[in-house]
């Protein structure tokens, strides 16, 4: 009997082996050594310990067994991650409308754009002690994109920053908002959300040696959707990133005096307060409303003398003007505050090293400039 099965075992294995667009082959009894990360099978014939069957008139004997075939196989779940992230975005001419056409990417070091919804709890009162309501409520979008700064690729969003428009490579504060549709793409998962009706709530901007320009917008937005599509994208500019060092600082009285600080670290934030103003009838805002534009800072430099101490105690207006360049030197961004108020210069003693003064300041309305910010850039 031992031979019938060896037959039938061979006649099965001759089948599977003639089967076409299967992975190698696991035969019993032959050495098989599988290559790590590639799927095979493996084959074994299981007889039966009954005795063959006999049927029909004519008897026949009649074998039963098991042909097992099993797969391995090398199972990778696919899981989101952030190296194969984008973002893009697409101005909107109506608030929270994303229009038709190409979006434009947008390079970014990291980002928290989510959607909220308040949580609306119910207040009836059980004997149980157990609540039997719980809803959503309002919804926004809410986030920081963080960027390395850089030309052309953010100018659309230093806009929404400053509600404004560029004229003549100038951008002042203004009081014209701009919103985006904004798209968030999981390339290996192939997964997008759509952020509608953003703007720039917030931009702040770090200046330190040895470091990139970050850059950090904080937007608020009106709703979002999820797709298995991603937008059609314009390619960014690839122009290379800004950085501390390679640009110039100064502080003076208003007007443009010659500097009279070696500033180590400057930071300074835009607020422009946005919120999404809700009604009835509705979970997302119609609109966003915005406050004023808040512009206040931080600077550290070296203590040379008592000059930024006496604006301090003396209460004097100065001014501080900071231009960042690329590696090439021709692309530069010039951000300009015209008329500064110092509100602290702090003097410690750190250590054996520099002795440092470290000051907090606001920007206030200039009349020549009609601006408490204006940023430049090259023609």
């Amino acid at each position: 009997m031992a031979s019938i099965h060896s037959d039938i075992r061979a006649a099965l294995e001759t089948h599977i082996s003639n089967t076409a667009n299967l992975p190698d082959i696991a035969y019993e009894n032959v050495a098989f050594d599988p290559t790590t990360g590639t799927s095979f099978i493996r084959v074994q014939y299981l007889p039966t310990l009954n005795r063959p069957a006999v049927r029909g008139l004519n008897p026949q004997l009649r074998y039963q067994g098991v042909f097992a075939v099993t797969v391995f196989g090398e199972y990778i779940m696919a899981f989101a991650q952030g190296s194969r992230s984008s973002l893009s975005y697409i101005a909107e001419s109506t608030f929270g409308t994303t229009p038709a056409g190409n979006f434009t990417n947008l390079p970014f070091s990291t980002h928290s754009l989510n959607l909220t919804k308040d949580r609306v709890a119910g207040n009836d009162i059980q004997a149980d002690r157990m609540p039997r309501v719980d809803r959503h409520g309002n919804r926004q979008v809410a986030g920081d994109i963080v960027v390395d700064l850089r030309d052309a690729d953010y100018d659309d969003i230093l806009e929404s920053a400053m509600l404004n428009t560029w004229s003549s490579d100038v951008l002042k504060v203004g009081t014209t908002p701009k919103f985006f549709s904004i798209e968030d793409y999981a390339a290996d998962i192939d997964q997008a959300r759509l952020f509608t009706g953003c703007s720039v709530s917030t931009m702040a901007i770090s200046l330190a040696p040895n470091q990139m320009v970050a850059t950090t917008f904080g937007m608020v937005g009106k709703n979002m959707t999820v797709s298995a599509t991603q937008k059609t994208q314009d390619a960014a500019s690839g122009a290379a990133p800004f950085d501390a060092y390679s640009g110039d600082i100064g502080i003076g009285n208003v007007g443009g005096a010659a500097s009279v600080a070696i500033v180590t670290a400057l930071d300074f934030t835009l607020t422009n307060s946005f919120a999404p103003t809700f009604v009835i009838g509705d979970d997302s805002a119609p609109s966003l409303e915005y406050g004023r534009a808040e512009v206040e800072g931080t600077l550290t430099a070296y203590f040379e003398d008592a000059a930024l101490i006496n604006r301090f105690l003396n209460e004097s207006e100065t001014e501080i003007e900071v231009s960042v360049n690329d590696p090439t030197g021709t692309n530069a961004y010039t951000f300009q505050f015209p008329k500064v108020k110092i509100n602290s210069a702090d003097v410690g003693v750190d250590g054996p090293t520099s002795r440092m003064i470290s000051m907090s300041f606001v920007a206030l309305f200039d009349a020549t400039e009609a601006t408490n910010l204006k940023i430049t850039r090259p023609s």
